[in-house]
């Protein structure tokens, strides 16, 4: 499930704040869809056969408990080659 928001401020108040609470609010906007975020740029990564820098961003998504199928992904990289 996607939970989409929709900032209550305006560009007059956003250009008022200064540059550490735009960021802080950047964050806080970020915060529902961040980890699914990571996975969704660690699977289109994987399927560029970029799978080193996949793995990261699927370490990002695990370490945010976003699923278990983002560590074994990390595995199958991770793993040796033979």
């Amino acid at each position: 499930m996607t939970i989409y928001l929709t900032p209550n401020i305006s560009d007059d108040q956003i250009a008022a704040m200064d540059v550490f609470d735009a960021f802080r609010l950047g964050e806080e906007l970020l915060e529902p869809t961040s980890g699914w975020a990571h996975t969704a740029l660690g699977l289109t990564l994987d399927r560029q056969s970029r799978h080193r820098e996949g793995a990261l961003m699927h370490r990002m998504a695990a370490a945010m408990g976003e699923s278990a199928r983002d560590a074994s992904r990390v595995q199958l990289v991770d793993r040796p080659v033979v």
